[in-house]
């Protein structure tokens, strides 16, 4: 309940700035449907929203996000959202955490500048 309350204020706190790069992971393209309205609210503003998922079901439509369906076990095995703050690196802020057990979850939020850019960096590097 924790993680899911921080995800939705990592996601609120982008809507409130209107600008910047969320970068959100699903772990299935599944678990993406029920949230598509929350992320094309997002994409309708100068959010540039990704939302990254493991393929295990049609590709659901959307016209304001990008959907970056991966075929990997860190895809599939994690849970991330990740705000680069927009114009101000103060409202920068994060989400990582690991699926270890079936809806057991292992991981952290911060606000801390290196590691969300770290975070960032390695996503966009690697996906």
């Amino acid at each position: 309940d924790q993680m899911v309350a921080a995800s939705r204020e990592i996601e609120d706190r982008a809507y409130r700035v209107g600008s910047g790069t969320l970068r959100a992971g699903f772990q299935y393209i599944s678990t993406l449907e029920n949230e598509v309205p929350v992320y094309e609210r997002l994409g309708s503003t100068d959010v540039n929203v990704h939302a990254y998922a493991f393929p295990d079901t049609d590709s659901p439509d959307n016209d304001e996000f990008a959907l970056h369906m991966v075929r990997a076990d860190e895809i599939r095995e994690t849970w991330f959202v990740v705000f680069d703050g927009g114009p101000d690196p103060e409202n920068k802020c994060a989400l990582l955490a690991e699926e270890r057990d079936s809806r057991t979850f292992y991981g952290f939020w911060t606000y801390d500048e290196s590691t969300i850019d770290w975070i960032l960096d390695y996503l966009e590097s690697t996906y």
